[in-house]
């Protein structure tokens, strides 16, 4: 009688672990699935857009008409990348994070910055979505985690009142020194963000959240220094290591490397 209940017991475990084994494979995300509505549009085109860094081209990812505002994207991509999605009419726009997996995006126009710089040569005019949620893509949350902590905005406050004073001020000496401010400023908050980027490669070493998060801080803060940065950067392996965030930045500090006092000069 024993052996008949281990008997049935092995069987059990065996089933439930094709089961499982199974279920894993229906569970693995082949490629990305967005799922979206923005209220306010009603109907028209949304386009889903990658920007190339190295050639600085972009290029449509998936391109759908819809209606009812809802709409559905689907593609596959190597790595996750940081992307546009521009609705028309009205060439209105906001970035998320796409990776392969089920996204969801709620959006409202209202509220939306609108711009229009159509006078200048080549520019054009549209709107940003400010009033929008994406949920389903774990490097979107990465990011926005970041953008919100209190480090990251700790100086806001002091940023928001220096700008009134300039644009308030007559005095072209005083307007320097206030710039001064807003540069000193400008540092410790690009330190204090260096920290946050840091710890975060320190525990998630293969996120492409954490190489653009770099690539962010980089864009303000060009002056860091050489070994800061190098130090930074490898942190980064994996699928980071193969974004295209982590090229632009490697390809950036190798030219800086070669400026430094006592190598030869390049071409």
């Amino acid at each position: 009688m024993k052996k008949i209940n281990i008997l049935v017991c092995c069987c059990v475990v065996f089933i439930f672990s094709c089961n499982s084994n199974r279920d894993n494979k229906e569970v693995k995300q082949e490629g990305f699935s967005i799922a979206g509505k923005i209220n306010g549009l009603h109907s028209g085109n949304i386009k889903l857009i990658s920007f190339d860094e190295e050639s600085g081209t972009s290029a449509t990812v998936d391109s759908v008409a819809f209606t009812n505002d809802t709409f559905q994207l689907k593609g596959k991509l190597e790595n996750p990348q940081m992307m546009s999605l521009i609705a028309e009419p009205g060439n209105l726009s906001f970035q998320l994070f796409v990776e392969n997996a089920e996204i969801h995006i709620k959006a409202d126009t209202m509220g939306a910055r609108y711009y229009d710089y159509s006078a200048y040569p080549g520019g054009t005019k549209g709107g940003v979505i400010n009033n929008y949620t994406v949920t389903g893509s774990k490097s979107q949350d990465d990011w926005m985690q970041y953008q919100n902590n209190p480090e990251s905005k700790k100086f806001d406050a002091a940023f928001a009142q220096l700008n009134l004073a300039l644009d308030a001020e007559k005095n072209i000496d005083k307007e320097y020194k206030i710039r001064d401010q807003i540069d000193s400023l400008r540092i410790l908050q690009s330190l204090s963000k260096q920290n946050l980027v840091n710890d975060y490669a320190s525990k998630n070493p293969s996120s492409v959240a954490g190489i653009y998060m770099m690539h962010d801080l980089y864009q303000e803060y060009s002056e860091m220094p050489v070994t800061s940065m190098d130090s930074l950067l490898n942190k980064f392996s994996g699928a980071a290591k193969a974004s295209i965030y982590y090229t632009t930045l490697e390809a950036d500090l190798n030219k800086r490397k070669a400026l430094l006092p006592g190598n030869m000069a390049p071409d």
